[in-house]
């Protein structure tokens, strides 16, 4: 039986990963700023404790839908007040190793 923290966390990338995977698939460039924000900084948490899980949304693919996020957030724009945490989610994939 899994840990109740491992639940929780499948259960937190299976949220997640369903409401940025919807933003990004409907080019919602407003909603994908906000979502990058957030997902960067939790996959950033997590990276350092990453278990590696077979899920439909584990940690890597989460991470390509960051990605995906962010350049969907850049092509189809978002609200100004938006744009530090667009730049803050870019800036830690960066340092994740991604390209964004």
């Amino acid at each position: 039986m899994p840990l109740v923290e491992d639940t929780l966390g499948r259960a937190l990338y299976g949220a997640f990963g369903r409401a940025v995977r919807n933003c990004v698939n409907s080019n919602n460039g407003e909603y994908c700023a906000i979502y990058a924000a957030s997902l960067a900084w939790i996959l950033e948490q997590e990276g350092a404790n990453y278990w590696g899980t077979r899920g439909a949304f584990d940690w890597n693919v989460l991470v390509e839908l960051c990605v995906d996020a962010i350049r969907v957030a850049k092509s189809e724009g978002y609200p100004q007040y938006l744009s530090n945490g667009v730049l803050e989610a870019e800036r830690i994939m960066r340092e994740m190793g991604h390209e964004v």
